[in-house]
Protein backbone atom coordinates (compact mmCIF):
# COMPACT_ATOMS: atom_id res chain seq x y z
CA UNK A 1 0.00 0.00 0.00
CA UNK A 2 3.32 2.35 0.75
CA UNK A 3 3.76 2.17 -3.47
CA UNK A 4 0.00 3.89 -4.26
CA UNK A 5 0.60 6.01 -0.68
CA UNK A 6 4.04 7.16 -1.77
CA UNK A 7 2.85 8.09 -5.49
CA UNK A 8 -0.48 10.00 -4.63
CA UNK A 9 1.56 12.43 -2.06
CA UNK A 10 4.46 12.60 -4.92
CA UNK A 11 1.27 13.74 -7.75
CA UNK A 12 0.05 16.08 -4.46
CA UNK A 13 3.61 17.59 -3.53
CA UNK A 14 3.96 18.18 -7.47
CA UNK A 15 0.83 19.99 -8.08
CA UNK A 16 1.49 22.28 -4.90
CA UNK A 17 4.83 23.25 -6.83
CA UNK A 18 3.18 23.81 -9.93
CA UNK A 19 3.67 20.72 -11.90
CA UNK A 20 2.57 17.76 -13.85
CA UNK A 21 4.81 14.94 -13.92
CA UNK A 22 4.69 11.97 -16.47
CA UNK A 23 3.66 8.69 -15.68
CA UNK A 24 7.39 7.42 -16.50
CA UNK A 25 9.08 10.29 -14.36
CA UNK A 26 6.94 9.15 -11.35
CA UNK A 27 7.62 5.66 -11.52
CA UNK A 28 11.87 6.66 -12.21
CA UNK A 29 11.24 9.13 -9.11
CA UNK A 30 9.35 6.26 -6.84
CA UNK A 31 12.23 3.47 -7.89
CA UNK A 32 14.89 6.24 -7.11
CA UNK A 33 13.33 6.92 -3.57
CA UNK A 34 12.47 3.37 -2.44
CA UNK A 35 16.03 2.33 -3.19
CA UNK A 36 17.16 5.35 -1.47
CA UNK A 37 14.97 4.57 1.60
CA UNK A 38 16.51 1.07 1.53
CA UNK A 39 20.28 2.24 1.19
CA UNK A 40 19.79 5.20 3.64
CA UNK A 41 19.18 2.63 6.73
CA UNK A 42 22.03 1.06 6.25
CA UNK A 43 24.49 4.31 4.98
CA UNK A 44 23.80 8.10 5.72
CA UNK A 45 22.80 9.22 2.27
CA UNK A 46 20.71 12.02 3.31
CA UNK A 47 19.32 13.97 6.76
CA UNK A 48 16.07 13.69 5.46
CA UNK A 49 13.64 11.25 6.95
CA UNK A 50 12.56 8.43 4.69
CA UNK A 51 9.53 6.53 4.91
CA UNK A 52 8.22 4.19 2.66
CA UNK A 53 5.33 6.40 1.98
CA UNK A 54 7.43 9.27 1.60
CA UNK A 55 7.55 12.41 3.98
CA UNK A 56 6.52 15.83 2.98
CA UNK A 57 10.26 17.73 3.10
CA UNK A 58 12.13 14.80 1.87
CA UNK A 59 9.97 14.16 -1.07
CA UNK A 60 10.10 18.44 -1.84
CA UNK A 61 13.81 18.21 -1.00
CA UNK A 62 15.07 15.70 -2.89
CA UNK A 63 12.41 14.78 -5.84
CA UNK A 64 10.12 17.70 -6.60
CA UNK A 65 12.65 20.59 -6.23
CA UNK A 66 15.21 19.11 -8.70
CA UNK A 67 12.02 18.56 -11.40
CA UNK A 68 11.17 22.08 -10.83
CA UNK A 69 14.83 22.98 -11.45
CA UNK A 70 14.61 21.19 -14.68
CA UNK A 71 12.25 23.08 -16.24
CA UNK A 72 14.75 25.90 -16.24
CA UNK A 73 17.53 24.10 -17.87
CA UNK A 74 18.18 25.32 -21.26
CA UNK A 75 17.29 22.82 -24.06
CA UNK A 76 20.75 23.25 -26.00
CA UNK A 77 22.13 21.58 -22.29
CA UNK A 78 23.72 18.60 -22.56
CA UNK A 79 26.21 17.86 -19.69
CA UNK A 80 25.76 18.70 -15.81
CA UNK A 81 28.79 17.97 -13.43
CA UNK A 82 27.13 17.59 -9.99
CA UNK A 83 29.79 17.94 -6.81
CA UNK A 84 29.45 16.29 -4.02
CA UNK A 85 26.34 14.26 -5.15
CA UNK A 86 25.83 11.93 -1.45
CA UNK A 87 22.49 10.21 -2.45
CA UNK A 88 22.09 11.73 -5.57
CA UNK A 89 19.36 14.40 -5.31
CA UNK A 90 19.40 16.78 -7.66
CA UNK A 91 21.26 14.50 -10.01
CA UNK A 92 19.06 11.75 -10.29
CA UNK A 93 15.81 13.64 -10.53
CA UNK A 94 17.14 16.30 -12.77
CA UNK A 95 18.31 13.14 -14.87
CA UNK A 96 14.76 11.59 -15.00
CA UNK A 97 13.63 14.90 -15.97
CA UNK A 98 15.71 15.34 -18.29
CA UNK A 99 17.02 12.54 -20.20
CA UNK A 100 19.30 14.07 -22.77
CA UNK A 101 21.40 15.91 -20.33
CA UNK A 102 25.27 13.53 -19.89
CA UNK A 103 25.46 13.55 -15.80
CA UNK A 104 28.64 13.17 -14.16
CA UNK A 105 28.19 13.11 -10.30
CA UNK A 106 31.13 13.48 -8.16
CA UNK A 107 31.30 11.75 -5.00
CA UNK A 108 34.32 11.45 -2.37
CA UNK A 109 32.98 8.96 -0.50
CA UNK A 110 32.74 4.79 -1.37
CA UNK A 111 29.97 4.23 -0.12
CA UNK A 112 27.59 6.91 -1.12
CA UNK A 113 29.72 6.58 -4.88
CA UNK A 114 28.75 2.33 -4.69
CA UNK A 115 24.80 3.50 -4.33
CA UNK A 116 25.46 6.13 -6.54
CA UNK A 117 26.10 3.19 -9.06
CA UNK A 118 23.22 1.22 -7.75
CA UNK A 119 20.75 3.95 -8.64
CA UNK A 120 21.88 4.49 -12.20
CA UNK A 121 21.98 0.67 -12.79
CA UNK A 122 18.70 -0.16 -10.97
CA UNK A 123 17.30 2.87 -13.23
CA UNK A 124 18.98 2.16 -16.54
CA UNK A 125 20.17 5.47 -16.57
CA UNK A 126 22.26 6.44 -19.62
CA UNK A 127 24.89 9.12 -20.16
CA UNK A 128 25.24 9.05 -16.47
CA UNK A 129 28.50 8.27 -14.47
CA UNK A 130 30.17 8.40 -11.25
CA UNK A 131 33.10 9.38 -10.34
CA UNK A 132 34.66 8.83 -7.09
CA UNK A 133 36.88 11.33 -5.92
CA UNK A 134 37.05 15.22 -5.27
CA UNK A 135 35.79 17.44 -7.41
CA UNK A 136 38.99 19.13 -7.60
CA UNK A 137 41.00 16.38 -8.79
CA UNK A 138 38.88 16.42 -11.78
CA UNK A 139 40.67 19.88 -12.87
CA UNK A 140 43.71 18.06 -14.27
CA UNK A 141 41.23 16.47 -17.24
CA UNK A 142 41.96 18.51 -19.90
CA UNK A 143 38.31 16.75 -21.56
CA UNK A 144 36.41 18.76 -18.86
CA UNK A 145 37.28 21.42 -19.39
CA UNK A 146 34.99 23.81 -20.46
CA UNK A 147 32.95 21.32 -21.58
CA UNK A 148 30.48 21.68 -18.95
CA UNK A 149 26.91 23.24 -19.59
CA UNK A 150 25.48 22.93 -15.72
CA UNK A 151 27.48 22.93 -12.67
CA UNK A 152 25.04 21.57 -9.68
CA UNK A 153 25.98 21.57 -5.60
CA UNK A 154 23.96 20.99 -2.79
CA UNK A 155 24.45 20.19 0.70
CA UNK A 156 28.13 20.92 0.32
CA UNK A 157 30.07 23.93 2.06
CA UNK A 158 30.57 26.60 -0.66
CA UNK A 159 33.48 28.49 -0.21
CA UNK A 160 35.04 31.32 -2.51
CA UNK A 161 38.06 28.54 -3.65
CA UNK A 162 35.10 26.19 -4.46
CA UNK A 163 33.26 28.44 -6.55
CA UNK A 164 36.59 29.25 -8.31
CA UNK A 165 37.46 25.28 -8.99
CA UNK A 166 33.85 24.77 -10.27
CA UNK A 167 34.38 27.80 -12.71
CA UNK A 168 37.51 26.06 -14.03
CA UNK A 169 34.78 23.48 -15.33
Amino acid sequence: MANREFRDRLKRRAKSAGINLEATLIDGLETYYQLLTKWNSKINLTAFRLTPAGEDEAVDRLLIEPVVAARYVPENTRTLLDAGSGGGSPAIPLKLACPFLHVRMVEVKTRKAVFLREAVRTLGLRDAEVETSRFEELLPRAELHEALDLVSIRAVRVEHRTLLTLQAF
